[in-house]
């Protein structure tokens, strides 16, 4: 029963954020997993006692004889807790099959994108960008640099968490007139998102230059007209948010770029450090969070529109603090907070935010799910592992040995004679996501 279950878990992962049914078999099923461990704790205790005792069991009646010893002895409601168990497994089976919950596929893609965010264009959207002056410039200078590599095309990662802004920022390059001077001539700019389907992304480059349908259905029909598009053109393209960690996908991608003239350029926007260096020919640009003073003014920009603003008013001195706090640095947080209070007369604002901060996912593409993407991509290893971190208090210092060892005691590191060093490769893949 326990292998049925395990072959859906990963579909029911992705529903449960849009199916409320799906999350309560989930919280079921977990809660069913600590009776199961709190049996088992009890072996294992009236086990180790028996061997301290010098006790010994032979036979294949071994396991059946320390049962009875177990149920009988240490915990006489354990036969009943057992049953309970069996029952329980049966109809969370039955009720895995009315979810409509499905098995994993081959090489575990998953079959539904239930965190999907909505494509980017290369248009500008924002009234006015706060504190990215100086990451502006050194991508302009990336840009300009004058490689003596062999490479002819120049690839650029942009690489931050979510919401920090990597989309705004390869908006700004994008659209930068000194680029008219360089002489970039086709330019494109193509959403990837997580579905890294290389016909499809060719296509969009393809129709992003000619401005133009393209009906071809084979790849390397696409791949011709595209390297013909490109042939001796020094071009600039963008691809927004991408999260393939597949280098001969990522190659087989490249490969009409190639024909591009010298000094042409790929920006490369995405949240993972291992995508970057996989990707990158000439550096990548790390990006951070955004001041306070730079979060409280992108809020006033969204949460009063064209309005004048009394700095002096006590109120949004009273909210001042809370937007920073919430906002932590992340432009899209205050952004969304600043369109979440917009409507709302300002008398009610501290208690919107009070009530309303933690269900901002209601919303649509707001700052949650966007955070939430990130976890959605994490390996359900890695997922334990980061999710055990919330036990931390907030700014605690620890050291990650010491964390690595706190994984391991809970047997959330797979069982092995390098387990230290498995902790230790879960905690740099973390990082650099």
């Amino acid at each position: 029963m326990l292998m049925k279950i395990q072959a859906v878990l990963e579909d029911a992962e992705e529903k449960q954020m849009s199916n409320r049914w799906v999350k309560r078999w989930l919280d079921d099923l977990k809660d069913l997993a600590y009776h199961v461990e709190d049996i088992l704790d009890d072996f294992q205790t009236y086990s180790l006692q028996r061997q301290l005792k010098g006790e010994t069991e032979a036979g294949s009646s071994k396991f059946r004889k320390l049962s009875h010893s177990v149920t009988t002895t240490i915990n006489p409601g354990a036969i009943m807790l057992m049953k309970f168990i069996t029952t329980r497994f049966q109809e969370i089976v039955v009720q895995q099959n009315d979810l409509d919950l499905m098995k994993k596929s081959v090489g575990g893609t998953s079959y539904i994108k239930v965190c999907a965010r909505q494509p980017s264009t290369c248009l500008e959207r924002e009234p006015r960008v706060y504190g990215r002056d100086e990451d502006k410039r050194e991508i302009l200078d990336l840009i300009s640099r004058n490689e003596t590599s062999d490479v002819k095309v120049g690839v650029i990662p942009i690489v931050g968490m979510g919401g920090v802004g990597k989309t705004t920022l390869a908006r700004l390059v994008y659209n930068d007139e000194s680029l008219q001077q360089q002489q970039f001539c086709p330019k494109a700019w193509v959403c990837v998102s997580d579905d890294f389907d290389i016909l499809r992304i060719s296509k969009s480059i393809l129709e992003s230059i000619t401005l133009k349908s393209c009906d071809l259905k084979e790849l390397n029909q696409v791949h011709l007209k595209l390297q013909e598009e490109l042939e001796g053109k020094k071009f600039l393209i963008v691809l927004d948010d991408v999260w393939n960690k597949n280098y001969d996908k990522w190659i087989t991608l490249c490969s009409p770029l190639m024909h591009g003239a010298p000094g042409s350029r790929v920006i490369v926007t995405t949240r993972d450090e291992a995508i970057a260096r996989m990707m990158k020919t000439i550096q990548s640009h790390n990006l951070n969070c955004i001041s306070n003073e730079d979060c409280w003014s992108l809020f006033l920009d969204h949460a009063f529109a064209s309005r004048s603003v009394a700095d002096a008013d006590i109120k949004l001195k009273v909210i001042r603090e809370k937007v920073i706090t919430y906002s932590d640095g992340l432009p899209l947080a205050a952004r969304t907070l600043g369109g979440l209070l917009r409507s709302e007369p300002r008398e009610n604002w501290e208690n919107v935010m009070n009530c309303k901060i933690w269900n901002l996912q209601v919303d649509g593409n707001n700052i949650l799910p966007v955070l939430r993407l990130s976890y959605y991509h994490l390996p359900s290893y890695l997922k334990r592992c980061f999710s055990y971190c919330a036990i931390l208090p907030k700014d605690y210092v620890f050291q990650k040995k010491q964390l690595v060892l706190l994984w391991m005691a809970e047997g959330l590191i797979e069982q092995g004679d390098r387990m230290e060093d498995v902790g230790e490769e879960y905690f740099q893949d973390l990082c650099s996501r």
